[in-house]
């Protein structure tokens, strides 16, 4: 089984767990209509289940997760960029989303787990709605923390955006799934 570790960085980090379906092919010869990391899910595919989220607030729990990891695993996390315009805003900032950022990558690099880094931009446009759409809560519910939303739509960002398939077309009310031409 292939999970998907989804980190969004900060001074409280969110974090989301979500366990990819089983590798299935289409039994009709049906093109594949989605490749995800570890497995392909095909319009009968069940959705990528989410099996817990949370919240990181130090170091020690950040700890506490690398030791969950598993070599087939997959880490997701939010990469720092420092854009000019918030630069004169950071002034004496720590910077904990880069701290944190470079702590899940060598826990990453000295475990041996896949990181995917992707910036936060992609995230936008993906509301509730439409996480809840995408992704099966039927052994989690739905977080209210804004930081475990944001590790969700990471996760979703990911899962649809390797693929091939634009961010904005998560949005299109006839994608069931949507079979590739």
């Amino acid at each position: 089984m292939t999970r998907l570790h989804s980190l969004d960085p900060g001074q409280t980090v969110g974090y989301a767990l979500v366990d990819l379906p089983p590798p299935e092919l289409p039994v009709d010869g049906s093109p594949i209509t989605l490749m995800a990391a570890g497995g392909v899910l095909t319009e009968t595919s069940r959705p990528p289940r989410v099996l817990t989220t949370d919240e990181f607030r130090t170091f020690e729990q950040i700890e506490i997760w690398a030791s969950i990891l598993q070599p087939d695993d997959i880490v997701i996390a939010e990469s720092f960029r420092l854009f000019p315009g918030a630069a004169l805003h950071l002034i004496w900032n720590d910077f904990p989303a880069a701290q944190t950022f470079g702590i899940i990558r060598y826990i990453c690099l000295r475990k041996g787990v896949r990181l995917h880094a992707q910036p936060s931009g992609l995230m936008k446009g993906i509301t509730c709605a439409l996480m809840k759409e995408k992704l099966d809560f039927s052994l989690s519910p739905f977080p209210d923390s804004p930081h475990e939303q944001d590790a969700l739509r990471h996760a979703l960002v990911f899962l649809y955006g390797t693929a091939g398939k634009r961010v904005g077309d998560l949005n299109n009310d006839n994608d069931k799934g949507g079979r590739r031409s």
